[in-house]
Formats: C-alpha cells, structure tokens, sequence
C-alpha cells in the first residue's frame, strides 16, 4: 500500500470516528430536546397545579364535644343492638380521627375530614410528603346506590385522569391497606352500605365500634 493511500485511509478512518463521535451526541441531544418539549406541553401544567395547594373548605368539626357524643352512640348500640348508627358531620370527622398510619411511600397523614353532600361527599386526606409542606389528596366519593366509590381524585390542585389517576390510585392503595387501616377491609366489603345526606351520615354499626 501506497503513502498516499495509508493517509487517505487514515483520515477515512478519522472521519468515521469523528461522525460516529457526532452521531452518539447529537441524537440523545435530539432526544432530550424531544423529551423537554414533551414535558413543557404535558407534564408542566400537572406539575404545576401539583405544587400549589389548594382552598380547603371549613369542616364540620371535631370538636372534643363530637368524640363524647360519638361514645355515647356507640355506648347505646351496644345496649339496644341496631345495624346502623347514624352521625353528624362532625361526628363523623371524630371517628375518621381514629384513622393515623404511621407515615409510608413519602407521605405523612396529619388528618382526615369529611365533606358530606346529598348521596356523595369530598375525602380530604390532609398531610406533607415529597419536600412539599402541604400534600392533600382529595378524594370524591359517590354513594348514591350504598356502595362508596372513588370517582375523582386530585392532588393538590390537580386533578388526576388517566394513566395519572391510576398511578395516583395504586399509590393511596399501597399506603392505606387493611393491615394498616384495619375499617377499609369492612368497607370494601359487599354487605357495606353508607347512606350520606349533607346533615347525616348512616354507617354499618359494626364498623363504628372501637376497637381493643
């Protein structure tokens, strides 16, 4: 071989080496571009609305006056046997406080209340996770036909859908599972019946009786 063609093959060779140098940044460089815009239009109003913590309403309660009346109800089915015990709102917020799993999956209970409506009402699962101060699952329940179901779910301000809503689901359901919250195992249970009126909420007696 030639002295010629020994240094055109040597820079054929570093051509190769320098376009194959280009080629593996310049796509992952496309690639993040790629990813960037995609997160701009997709993910950055989530992100946002995530962040920002919303108006919470004003809850019924409890005040140390609903944890007494709600032992009383739970005294007096005891001595006349009824299926159901009917409580207050506030009431209602006395015996959710019952409700304290230990923090799990980066979040941290701090409270659970209630906002009742005719045949639904709002879950406000209150607490702090993810370096955020303030992180509030609420949840939208409809038991319209007796059965509590979970038909809205947002975080924060941000309500959840789709894929997001499932993934959202999933993590609730890794934290607050029947060995941590004992009353869920009850609930999704098909002989659980709620009936929830803006003044009044009907629950299965046994589910309201405290536990040893």
């Amino acid at each position: 071989m030639s002295q010629g063609e020994k240094t055109q093959k040597g820079r054929g060779c570093l051509r190769k080496t320098f376009i194959g140098f280009g080629c593996g940044c310049v796509y992952p460089l496309f690639m993040l571009i790629a990813i960037a815009i995609f997160a701009w239009f997709f993910l950055a109003e989530p992100f946002s609305a995530i962040l920002q913590a919303p108006e919470l309403p004003e809850f019924a309660g409890p005040e140390q006056e609903d944890f007494w009346t709600l032992q009383d109800k739970r005294l007096n089915q005891v001595e006349t046997h009824t299926n159901t015990i009917d409580l207050s709102p506030s009431e209602f917020n006395a015996w959710l406080a019952r409700v304290d799993p230990a923090p799990a999956k980066g979040f941290c209970l701090q409270r659970i209340r209630f906002v009742p409506e005719s045949g639904r009402g709002r879950l406000y699962l209150i607490g702090s996770g993810f370096f955020m101060r303030s992180l509030i699952f609420t949840l939208g329940i409809n038991a319209a036909a007796g059965k509590p179901k979970i038909e809205s779910i947002m975080v924060n301000s941000w309500k959840a859908t789709g894929f997001g809503r499932d993934k959202v689901a999933d993590y609730l359901n890794e934290i607050f599972t029947p060995a941590r919250v004992p009353e869920i195992e009850q609930v999704n249970s098909e002989q659980f019946r709620i009936e929830i009126q803006p003044d009044k909420i009907s629950l299965p007696a046994v589910i309201i009786q405290k536990k040893n």
